[in-house]
């Protein structure tokens, strides 16, 4: 009964608008993020080069990390998990520790 309320709460506060925090290149600290639908992803991207960019995706997009002829993304969906590829890429929150973290940063945000 206690984790069907933490789901509610959690939907509640991603269904509000509410997103996770995120790295996001050229900006001090994470960032909220949230697309058009109110549920976001962070996402880094390595490229062969060592060139490293980090920014918000949507849910659309695979969890875990994925390598091409140009580089490795990794997408993960817990606050700011996109700190390194090496974070996001075993980045697997419990939806308990998950709905927590999201209700915390919400209310920091929305209240502090």
């Amino acid at each position: 009964m206690q984790l069907t309320a933490w789901i509610l709460v959690f939907l509640a506060f991603i269904h509000s608008g509410c997103g996770i925090r995120c790295f996001i290149d050229n900006k001090v600290g994470s960032q909220i993020c949230a697309t058009g639908n109110g549920i976001a992803r962070c996402a880094i991207r390595t490229e062969v080069g060592g060139v490293t960019s980090r920014y918000c995706i949507g849910e659309a997009s695979n969890l875990g990390c994925t390598a091409d002829g140009t580089g490795t993304v990794c997408i993960c969906e817990s606050n700011e998990c996109n700190e390194s590829a090496t974070r996001a890429g075993n980045n697997a929150p419990s939806l308990e520790a998950l709905a927590v973290l999201t209700l915390v940063s919400c209310f920091i945000t929305l209240y502090v």
